[in-house]
């Protein structure tokens, strides 16, 4: 019951995560548009807009705090593995449920960092030194809980990974903890690309559609 609990959460977390980073990702199109719209307009017009530099910073903080979690549940934290890869599978499970302890532990205390930081910023109702005046709660806030987030979701698998260390299940903890596999990142980049071309020939096709209806 407890595994398919730990399951069911993870899934979830796994899915907030991947849903937040493409919010993320349209955010940052739309931002970069914007800087190109500042660009031009105080090199031709002489204008600018107000807030680009400030809210960008807002953007690249919690845009990363959402990369740590994906990039948790994809296994692309950079992680040294000259050594490892050469142990013996149970010494290499155990190494990798003392590298989640130790991520859980460090993801813990800047989740907490960032609340006490947004928590203190609303009780001195704080705003940013712009003409904006943004109140610095609510970009800290959303900072904090895309860190809780990312916190929430190691200590998931960290749990997960030491039921099946316990339970000596080796292919378990190699999904939930274990390196990434260059064999999996490739047939991983091949699915994307394949899901990206299905989707082009579709929206070709639907194009098609209207125009022989036209």
């Amino acid at each position: 019951m407890f595994v398919r609990a730990l399951d069911g959460v993870g899934g979830a977390l796994r899915g907030v995560s991947h849903v937040l980073a493409l919010a993320v990702g349209w955010v940052l199109i739309l931002l970069s548009a914007t800087i190109v719209v500042e660009v031009v307009g105080r090199k031709l017009f002489a204008m600018s807009l107000q807030g680009v530099d400030e809210y960008g910073g807002y953007i690249l903080a919690i845009g990363s705090a959402v990369g740590f979690s994906l990039a948790l549940f994809h296994k692309a934290h950079i992680r040294i593995d000259i050594v490892i890869r050469y142990l013996p599978v149970p010494v290499r499970a155990v190494a990798d449920l003392v590298a989640l302890a130790v991520l859980a532990f460090v993801a813990s205390e800047l989740t907490m960092t960032a609340i006490g930081v947004a928590t203190q910023s609303h009780a001195m109702q704080a705003q940013a030194v712009s003409p904006l005046r943004t109140p610095l709660e609510i970009p800290q806030g959303l900072w904090a809980a895309a860190l809780a987030l990312f916190a929430l979701s190691v200590i998931v698998v960290f749990l997960r990974t030491a039921v099946a260390v316990a339970q000596r299940d080796w292919a378990t903890v190699e999904r939930e903890a274990g390196l990434a596999d260059i064999e999996e990142e490739v047939a991983g980049e091949v699915e994307s690309a394949k899901r990206r071309l299905a989707h082009g020939e579709s929206a070709a096709g639907k194009n098609a559609a209207k125009e022989s209806m036209a």
